[in-house]
């Protein structure tokens, strides 16, 4: 047969096919790739993902362990070591806070100077012919102003030896005898207060407090002495930091001036410090050599040389703080001499032109 009738063929025999048969026949299978590589993509995606999160948790945690530990070498990190400038200007700090501290001593040892007994007067005139209710009363006036007096005293001097003990250049004579002047004279105030409260008599009462308003210039010299000697030792301690600080800054200058820089300004400034502080120590050692030996018996009469020692001491105040001036300067100077940026002295070319 030829391939055109067997075709034909074909044709009759499928159309002779009835259509409760060709229900029968299954459809074509449809094709499942399509979901499976959904899925697949979807399991990609999802472990894509977790893979992102474990990596970024990773370089986060490195980053903060980083950070850590940078803030930790940061805080290990020694401290730069201050230059000379830097350091002369901290003990200049210091050196002004020591002399404000002197200062407020010396307006102390200016009150010292206004103090004044109580005045008895009033109560120790002899008393009139009265009733014994009046004399009682009178007595026991008396007797609570002498008390009054004697605390009062007593509370001046406590406050004195704390600062004989911290003195630092004091000799060991020296602190015993000034700490050994103080409690005798507390002592004597102590008993005499025992006294005075056992007095019922008003005329007995009289020679006790009289006693009393004498004794006042024990403490007349005590007081000031003590602060003048106990002021004198912290201007020789101050001027022995302000030395340190002139070491080096004299120092300094001789190492520039090998360095062919022109310092002649600076050296004489430094001369003028060096001479302040010299001044100074020179007026608080004679204070102290003339107000040492003073006592009680030779007053009123030596008053005038606690005076003059209170005088010396405020002038050593002012030097040294001239001095604490001139040490700043030289710093300053000297820093601007060594950066290049001191302003030219053009009239030491006229010095050094032949005449």
């Amino acid at each position: 047969m030829e391939p055109q009738d067997v075709e034909e063929k074909v044709l009759m025999d499928e159309s002779n096919v009835s259509p409760t048969h060709r229900s029968r026949i299954p459809p074509p299978r449809k094709s499942n790739a399509p979901l499976i590589v959904g899925v697949i993509l979807l399991i990609i995606l999802i472990i894509g993902i977790i893979v992102f999160l474990l990596l970024r948790g990773r370089s986060s945690t490195q980053s903060s362990e980083s950070g850590k530990q940078k803030g930790a070498s940061a805080k290990t990190s020694p401290t730069p070591t201050p230059n000379l400038y830097q350091l002369v200007t901290i003990e200049i700090s210091e050196q002004r806070a020591s002399l404000s501290a002197i200062e407020n001593d010396i307006k102390e040892l200016n009150l010292a100077f206004k103090y004044e007994s109580v005045k008895f007067s009033d109560i120790l005139t002899p008393t009139p012919p009265q009733t014994p209710e009046w004399q009682a009363q009178k007595t026991d006036i008396a007797k609570a102003r002498g008390e009054l007096e004697i605390v009062r005293r007593t509370s001046i001097l406590n406050k004195l030896i704390p600062r004989v003990n911290s003195a630092k250049k004091l000799s060991k004579i020296q602190k015993f005898q000034l700490v050994n002047e103080i409690n005798l004279y507390a002592s004597y105030l102590s008993s005499l207060r025992e006294i005075i409260a056992k007095q019922t008599n008003f005329q007995e009462l009289i020679g006790k407090v009289n006693t009393l308003s004498d004794s006042y210039k024990s403490l007349a010299v005590i007081v000031p002495k003590v602060h003048i000697m106990v002021i004198a030792d912290k201007i020789n301690v101050l001027g022995d930091e302000f030395t340190k600080t002139a070491n080096k800054l004299i120092e300094k200058t001789e190492k520039l001036r090998a360095s062919k820089k022109d310092v002649t300004a600076v050296q004489k400034t430094l001369g003028h410090m060096l001479f302040m502080m010299g001044d100074a120590a020179n007026r608080a050692e004679i204070a102290v050599v003339r107000v040492f030996p003073l006592t009680p018996e030779g007053y009123p009469k030596n008053k005038s040389i606690l005076l003059d020692g209170k005088s010396r001491l405020q002038k050593s105040s002012k030097n040294l703080s001239a001095a604490a001036k001139d040490a700043q300067k030289v710093s300053s100077s000297l820093a601007a001499i060594e950066s290049g940026k001191s302003q030219t002295n053009f009239f030491q070319f006229f010095q050094l032109m032949p005449q």
